[in-house]
C-alpha cells in the first residue's frame, strides 16, 4: 500500500504529534512503574526518547521532576556542556548548525540563553552567504564578459547612449540568454535564436514569446538581485571603452569624408551650392587655421576672378551669410 498520503503536511503533523504523545505516554508509564533505586539514571538509559518541537517542553518538565538536581542546576549544567562543545567548534557555520539543531530539543531556559548567540551567527551566515554569492556572480560575469568582448575590432553603435547598450546586455542577462548573445552589423546587441533569427535585445521581452525553441527561464530571486545590484557596473566597464572606440572611429571616418569633400570643393568636383556646408565642416575639425580654410574655400569658387566687382561682392556675401548661418545653427557662433 502506498504511503504517499503521509507526505501531505496536515497528515504529517498529525502523525508527528501522535508519535510525540506516544513517547510521552511511554515515559510516564515507565516512571509510574519504576521500582529501582535511581530513576533519573535508569530513565536516561532505558527510555528511548526523540525530542521534538511537539514534546520538548513536556520532556524537560518530566526530566526536571525526576532529576536529583534543581531546575536551575540542570539548566546551568547543560549550558556549561554546550559552551564546552561550542569552544571545540571553530567554524561559525558549524556553530550555527549546532545551535539550530539544539534549539529544537533544549529546554526553554537553555534555548533562551543561547538565543542571542544564535541570532548573531544567523546574521553572520546571511551576510557571509550573500558576500560569497556576490563574489561568485561577479567573477563569473567578468569571465563571460572578457570572453564576449575579447575581439579587438568590436563595434557598438556610437550614436546610441552607453546606458542603452548596457540595458540591452542586462535584459539578456536577466532572461538568462547570454549564450545566444551577439552584435549585429549596426552595432546593436541581441541574440541569435537557435533557428537562425536575429532578435534585438530591445525587443527581447516581447520577442521570446514568438520563439518557443528558446526556453523562457529567468534567474531566481537571489540571482536577479545580483544581476541588478552587481551586474551593471561590471558590464559598463566593458561597454564604455568599446563605445568610446567606436565613437573615435566614427569621428575619424567623418573627418576623412570632410577632408575628401574639401579637396573636391577645391578641385571643382563640388559645386557652389554645397560650398558653405563643406567649408564649415572643414573649419570645425580644426586641422587647419580657420582663416586658411575660409580663404581656400572662397578661392576654390574663383570669386576673386569674377570680372564684375558687383558679382564678386554679391556671391561672396551670399556664401559668407550661409557660413555664418550654419555656424549659428550649430551653436558655435
Amino acid at each position: 500500500m502506498s504511503l504517499d498520503f503521509l507526505k501531505k503536511p496536515e497528515i504529517g503533523e498529525i502523525v508527528q504529534k501522535e508519535y510525540s504523545d506516544a513517547q510521552l505516554e511511554k515515559a510516564r508509564d515507565y516512571i509510574s512503574k519504576y521500582d529501582g533505586d535511581d530513576l533519573y539514571r535508569d530513565f536516561l538509559n532505558d527510555v528511548t526518547f526523540t525530542i521534538t518541537e511537539n514534546n520538548r517542553e513536556e520532556y524537560w518538565k518530566i526530566l526536571g521532576k525526576i532529576s536529583p538536581l534543581t531546575p536551575e542546576q540542570t539548566t546551568t549544567a547543560l549550558i556549561k556542556d554546550i559552551d564546552q562543545t561550542l569552544i571545540g567548534i571553530s567554524d561559525p557555520l558549524e556553530k550555527l548548525s549546532f545551535l539550530r539543531d539544539g534549539s529544537t530539543t533544549w529546554s526553554n531556559e537553555v534555548k533562551d540563553h543561547f538565543a542571542p548567540t544564535l541570532e548573531a551567527l544567523d546574521q553572520f551566515a546571511t551576510a557571509d552567504t550573500m558576500h560569497t554569492a556576490t563574489l561568485g556572480y561577479k567573477t563569473n560575469l567578468k569571465q563571460r564578459a572578457l570572453e564576449f568582448f575579447k575581439k579587438e575590432d568590436m563595434y557598438l553603435d556610437p550614436m546610441v547612449p552607453k546606458t542603452q547598450h548596457l540595458e540591452d546586455i542586462m535584459t539578456i542577462e536577466r532572461n538568462d540568454k547570454w549564450e545566444f548573445m551577439g552584435i549585429d552589423d549596426n552595432g546593436r546587441i541581441g541574440i541569435n535564436t537557435p533557428t537562425g533569427e536575429w532578435l534585438s535585445a530591445i525587443n527581447l521581452n516581447e520577442g521570446l514569446s514568438d520563439h518557443p525553441e528558446l526556453e523562457r527561464s529567468t534567474p531566481n530571486k537571489n540571482e536577479q538581485y545580483h544581476v541588478n545590484m552587481e551586474g551593471s557596473d561590471i558590464m559598463m566597464s566593458f561597454i564604455s571603452p568599446v563605445v568610446e572606440h567606436s565613437r573615435k572611429k566614427l569621428v575619424e571616418q567623418r573627418n576623412e569624408s570632410i577632408n575628401d569633400a574639401f579637396i573636391g570643393l577645391q578641385s571643382g568636383l563640388i559645386g557652389r551650392e554645397e560650398a558653405a556646408r563643406v567649408i564649415v565642416n572643414k573649419a570645425q575639425i580644426k586641422d587647419e587655421p580657420f582663416s586658411e580654410v575660409i580663404q581656400k574655400g572662397f578661392r576654390s569658387l574663383a570669386l576673386e576672378n569674377e570680372v564684375a566687382t558687383e558679382d564678386i561682392l554679391k556671391k561672396g556675401g551670399k556664401l559668407l551669410g550661409e557660413i555664418v548661418d550654419l555656424f549659428s545653427k550649430r551653436g558655435t557662433l
